[in-house]
Parts: structure tokens; sequence; C-alpha cells
């Protein structure tokens, strides 16, 4: 019984092509924010491809008083 070797270049390939398509697949994508970020009026549109979107980072300041603190609100 023969053993043939295979090559691992098609493998390779593969993964190159993988990796290419992965890394492209972010481009261009952006949220699009209408009114002032952070205000109770924000809207935001995504593309769709990926829901629920991805949580925005907080903007406001949490201090011990609430005289002290800056509120935020995600855009809807």
């Amino acid at each position: 019984m023969k053993h043939r070797s295979v090559s691992a270049q098609p493998f390779r390939s593969l993964i190159v092509l993988l990796a290419v398509i992965l890394l492209s697949a972010g481009e261009g994508v952006a949220q699009q924010v209408t009114g002032t970020l952070g205000s109770p009026n924000a809207t935001t549109t995504i593309d769709g491809k990926q829901l629920p979107p991805p949580p925005l980072p907080f903007g406001g300041v949490i201090k011990e008083n609430a005289q002290d603190s800056k509120p935020w609100w995600p855009p809807l």
C-alpha cells in the first residue's frame, strides 16, 4: 500500500482566502448617527449585517452625586 503525500499548498491558499474575506468584511461598515450623540433624540442607522448591533461605549460620566454626573443615551 502506497501513501501519497498531500500538498499543503491548497490548504494554505484556502486559509489565506478566508483571512482576506474576513478582514475585508469590516471595511465600509459604519453606523450613521443623526442628532447629537448621547442626547435622548439621537438615532442610528445600521446596515443589518450584524443584529443586534454592537453596543456603543458609555459616553456619560458617573460621579457620586447626580448633580456631578453627565447623562448619556445610546442612539436608537
